[in-house]
């Protein structure tokens, strides 16, 4: 693997950053914060997929490392230099680049940690930590990039800590689901839509909505490390539901192994709203709130309609702390 490059035309912004010491660091690996101090990102615990491992690692992306250090440093350091928004050339999965591609950091081939200094094209800004800068049309394995800390903001306004991972009985046939969570103050707000056109409602109350036969049908799981906790929150309805159950609640359970058309009540389950029949621009507020660790459904409150819905967005809000 090639060392990345900084070019010419960059003038990083730089950070300093805790750096607890022995571990392996070459000059300009990806690094991100782990709750008080900065690693490269292969010292990132596996996470069991390589969607999961970029999505841990990207909004604790910190930047490119600004120093090396030997695994016998053993000194703790409390200003390790950190490149937070930086151009440069980097190695990067074999594809072909339109600028403005979006880039992640890519697994090492062993499929349980990921590549200090090695990206790979994304579609999913979620996970995004940078972009491409050049166009490629025929594919190439070193891509000149703009990568941007996601934990040292640069500018104003809120600051983006990551999102949450639906199921695959969400993601694989709703029509759009988005998720962000960002530090607002000193508060976390997490905001998921989802636009339920494509999902199904099951015959009986509290049926879980989601994809007919495609498995686990959760909105994302709850941390306390990445959503705060939670102490108020709402659902709003932005497109009337149609065709499929138009009383869908919102539920929190310990299990995340809930699928469509079973009961959300056959887990270990908190109810979050009782929302009766929802129509464009119904306000539900949350009156119990989802704890550490938990997953989140939708579920329908009456089952009078088992069908495929061909209408309905959803917004849900959580504020954290």
């Amino acid at each position: 693997m090639t060392t990345p490059r900084i070019l010419g035309d960059s003038v990083p912004d730089r950070a300093t950053f805790a750096f607890d010491g022995s571990i392996l660091v070459e000059q300009y690996d990806l690094m991100y914060h782990d709750s008080n101090d900065v690693k490269p990102a292969s010292s990132q615990a596996d996470q069991g997929t390589e969607e999961r491992n970029q999505a841990a690692f990207a909004p604790k992306f910190a930047g490119l490392a600004g120093d090396t250090r030997l695994a016998a440093d053993t000194d703790a350091l409390t200003d390790f230099p950190v490149l937070t928004d930086v151009v440069c050339d980097m190695d990067c999965a074999s594809a072909t680049f339109e600028v403005g591609d979006l880039l992640t950091v890519d697994e090492a081939s062993g499929g349980t940690a990921l590549e200090d200094a090695k990206l790979v094209k994304t579609t999913n800004r979620e996970l995004a930590i940078g972009y491409a800068m050049e166009r490629h049309a025929s594919a190439v394995t070193r891509v000149k990039c703009r990568l941007t800390s996601r934990v040292q903001p640069h500018g104003v306004g809120p600051v983006q800590v990551g999102a949450m991972l639906p199921g695959v009985g969400i993601t694989g046939t709703a029509d759009n689901y988005g998720c962000s969570v960002e530090k607002v103050g000193t508060l976390f707000k997490t905001t998921i839509v989802v636009d339920i056109d494509g999902l199904n409602s099951g015959g009986t109350a509290n049926d879980i909505i989601g994809a007919d036969g495609a498995g686990v049908a959760h909105l994302g799981q709850i941390t306390a490390a990445k959503n705060g906790t939670i102490f108020a929150g709402r659902m709003t309805c932005l497109e009337t539901p149609a065709t499929g159950d138009d009383d869908i609640d919102l539920y929190s359970a310990e299990e995340s192994t809930g699928v469509e058309n079973t009961l959300v009540t056959a887990l270990t389950e908190t109810q979050l709203c009782n929302s009766g029949d929802l129509t464009n621009a119904s306000i539900i507020p949350l009156t119990a709130f989802p704890a550490a660790d938990e997953y989140l459904y939708l579920a329908g409150g009456t089952g009078d309609s088992e069908a495929t819905y061909t209408a309905g967005i959803l917004v849900i809000e959580l504020w954290g702390k």
